[in-house]
């Protein structure tokens, strides 16, 4: 039986011929809609913390992102987060090729050059520590370097697990010539 249009969308319990043929279509679309609705009310509408680099007047003027570390010789320094990596890197290579030591003071960081010496101080206590970057990581959530357990511990205790710090370039690679 050939059902009117405005009756194909009714589900089939209400329908008078109680026929089944477009209600698995007519679920399966208010599904999909429910699920696109539930997806977009879970974005975030606010836009995710970069960390925000210190004002300087050395800062290279280059037109970098503000959060780029120079490759050069140059002042850099940058506020935001810190957290630590250890355990089950022990010994794995970092990016710069050498093995990973979690008892070493070294860091991860998004963009400075591999062997530069940065500073950095944890705003809560005011300790520092000098590390040398020899690995990358990709910062998220305010993150802005990764420490060594050994360069963690020197700032806090590890069950901090994340602590804000700023950093500070110390010397590059090529002023250590």
């Amino acid at each position: 039986m050939n059902l009117p249009p405005s009756l194909s969308r009714i589900p089939s319990s209400n329908r008078p011929d109680g026929s089944r043929a477009d209600s698995r279509r007519w679920w399966s679309t208010l599904l999909s809609l429910t699920a696109v609705v539930a997806l977009v009310g879970c974005a975030s509408s606010t836009p995710s913390k970069r960390p925000t680099p210190l004002p300087s007047s050395t800062a290279p003027s280059s037109g970098a992102k503000p959060t780029s570390a120079p490759r050069s010789t140059g002042a850099y320094s940058a506020r935001g987060q810190a957290t630590y990596y250890g355990g089950k890197y022990q010994g794995r290579k970092t990016a710069s090729g050498e093995p990973f030591d979690k008892n070493a003071l070294t860091a991860a960081h998004e963009n400075i050059t591999f062997g530069t010496r940065v500073k950095v101080t944890n705003l809560e206590n005011g300790k520092s520590v000098i590390v040398v970057v020899n690995d990358r990581f990709k910062p998220f959530k305010g993150r802005i370097i990764d420490l060594s357990e050994a360069a963690f511990l020197k700032l806090a205790p590890l069950a901090r697990g994340v602590i804000p710090v700023l950093i500070e370039v110390v010397s590059s690679p090529s002023s250590l010539r």
